[in-house]
């Protein structure tokens, strides 16, 4: 990802949450051999902060369950900030509380809910409303995590019918001339730059044994 893409990127405070939950999954993949990965963990916090999920409400008293990746896939919009508030401010009284939650990744769940809940419509995201096609236009460019693949979108989309992997694809035509379908699940919008950029994958960044 380009540096200037990157800044906007972080701006976005939806895309900043969703940048940090992703790398902050791959701080923990790593975190044997990455001294500082803790960085990242106090990133997400300030991310889950700035997206406005931590809000005043009597927490302590709050009898909910402790969050899992499961529940949090289901949950509403309204227990969403609940819990990431009880996690927040838990972790001021019993330090560690936030950790646990993003190294058994229900924090990184619960921040793809809420942007689900309230940035998607029927999966898809509602920032393309804000282009002239809302759908999806041909040529916005498009940039992965390889360092220079650099792409257009053809404007092609479908949505999966896969219950376990609900979402769209959409079509890329990579500088290469190569063309693949890519999850929009792991992209993010750069609105001001009319850029897609792809978010870190957690998947490679797994050790090897």
């Amino acid at each position: 990802m380009k540096e200037e893409t990157k800044a906007q990127l972080l701006k976005d405070r939806w895309g900043k949450l969703r940048f940090t939950a992703a790398a902050a999954e791959q701080a923990v993949l790593i975190s044997e051999i990455l001294p500082n990965y803790r960085a990242s963990f106090f990133e997400f916090r300030m991310a889950i902060g700035a997206a406005g999920l931590v809000k005043p409400f009597d927490w302590m008293k709050w009898n909910e369950p402790q969050l899992t990746a499961e529940m949090a896939a289901r949950l509403s919009q309204d227990k969403v900030w609940r819990h990431a508030t009880r996690i927040v401010r838990g972790d001021r009284f019993c330090e560690g509380l936030f950790e646990a939650h993003v190294r058994d990744k229900s924090l990184m769940a619960l921040a793809r809910r809420a942007y689900e809940l309230s940035q998607t419509e029927d999966g898809w995201p509602l920032s393309f409303s804000q282009l002239d096609d809302s759908d999806l236009e041909t040529g916005l460019v498009v940039e992965g995590r390889v360092r220079d693949r650099i792409g257009v979108t053809t404007g092609f989309r479908e949505q999966r019918t896969n219950a376990a992997n609900p979402g769209w694809d959409f079509q890329v035509l990579w500088n290469d001339e190569t063309c693949t379908m890519e999850d929009m699940n792991e992209w993010h919008l750069v609105l001001p730059l009319k850029t897609l950029v792809q978010l870190p994958d957690c998947r490679s960044a797994e050790p090897r044994r």
